[in-house]
């Protein structure tokens, strides 16, 4: 729906720095930038298959456009969503939210893109409780 690149000015072969900069915009708060990430992602971008995997990965995401099948989609769905999340912003929640039939938005103040990292006690609680109210849905009256 709404995506903005995680990185900006993509580099060939990108220094650990830039990457710990751009890993940052996945965060509202830089302490969850965790070094063995940054390691990891220095080696796969510039290893030549993971290169190329992340520009297959970029233009998928580019041109699999979800808008039109959200509608669908008849399971009920949780969303999970950071309030500073500029890589997806809220406003890409609110549409998702309009387009599936059968959705709810669980909203995580001082959180970015990951609120599994960020947040991961009230991502587990909003999970907890979504799958309890499908429990009660389910359950014979």
């Amino acid at each position: 729906l709404i995506e903005k690149p995680v990185v900006s000015q993509v580099k060939l072969r990108p220094s650990r720095e830039w990457l710990r900069q751009n890993l940052g915009q996945m965060f509202h708060d830089p302490v969850h930038i965790d070094e063995s990430d940054v390691e990891r992602v220095h080696a796969w971008v510039n290893d030549r298959d993971g290169a190329r995997a992340m520009v297959r990965l970029s233009k998928s995401a580019r041109l699999d456009r979800l808008a039109d099948r959200l509608s669908k989609i008849s399971a009920p769905a949780l969303l999970v969503w950071g309030r500073q999340d500029v890589i997806t912003p809220p406003e890409a929640a609110e549409e998702f939210l309009a387009r599936l039939p059968d959705a709810r938005i669980h909203w995580l103040d001082r959180c970015g893109h990951a609120p599994q990292v960020e947040r991961p006690g009230e991502f587990a609680a909003a999970i907890v409780a979504f799958l309890d109210e499908l429990g009660r849905r389910g359950a014979p009256q």
